[in-house]
């Protein structure tokens, strides 16, 4: 009778451990979301009002295509990009790289290393995430969706 029970004060004890790492790995305190989401609603207005309004127009038709499952993530890239003029794309990587500047700023500033490391919160991809060079298509693929996407 008692192994039972000793067993299952164990698996008990093993849960809740797990649910307090995964606590520590869920993301950046509050504040520091909100700021990123501040950073990003600003990139988004900015990289966007540098379009022209048909432009505009056209790319917001290709993350709406995306949306509804019709194309793929490297599809609805590409064609925002073909859609772009070389100022425009120019443009948006200028936002894109203002707001990766400022994100990593607002992490220093908060104390978040925004990676596995001692005090930091766990990043999906992490340290050994690919980095891809930054790209106008994605970059407004990304910044045009109600929600953030994890990078392709």
């Amino acid at each position: 009778m008692k192994k039972p029970i000793i067993a299952l004060v164990l698996a008990a004890v093993s849960l809740a451990a797990c649910g307090r790492v995964h606590a520590q790995n869920e993301g950046p305190p509050a504040q520091v979301r909100s700021q990123m989401q501040q950073i990003r609603s600003d990139a988004k207005t900015a990289a966007f009002n540098a379009l022209s309004a048909d432009h505009r127009s056209r790319v917001q038709s290709i993350i709406d295509q995306f949306n509804s499952g019709s194309l793929d993530r490297q599809t609805a890239a590409s064609q925002i990009d073909s859609v772009l003029s070389p100022s425009e794309s120019q443009a948006v990587l200028a936002q894109q790289t203002k707001m990766r500047d400022a994100m990593r700023a607002t992490f220093a500033q908060s104390g978040q290393s925004g990676s596995t490391g001692q005090g930091g919160w766990h990043r999906p991809g992490g340290a050994s995430g690919t980095h891809r060079p930054p790209d106008a298509g994605r970059t407004l693929l990304m910044l045009g969706l109600a929600a953030p996407l994890r990078p392709l």
